[in-house]
């Protein structure tokens, strides 16, 4: 069986948020060359930030000891 390859460059993968005035289509994902090709019309990423959790913070913003 071959191996399954996923090509980050043209395949759509990275989530962004289109200006108002971008020329269509507005896919929701785009590869690395979109991205790079239309980034003038492109005007937020929309990767969510990762949960945090009380335990997390506490433990990245405790001084350390002594």
């Amino acid at each position: 069986m071959p191996a399954s390859t996923y090509n980050l460059f043209d395949e759509p993968w990275i989530p962004v948020r289109w200006t108002h005035a971008a020329p269509l289509p507005h896919p929701e994902r785009v590869g690395l060359r979109d991205l790079l090709l239309r980034s003038g019309d492109i005007a937020t990423l929309t990767i969510a930030d990762p949960p945090r959790t009380p335990h997390c913070c506490a433990s990245c913003t405790r001084s350390p000891p002594g």
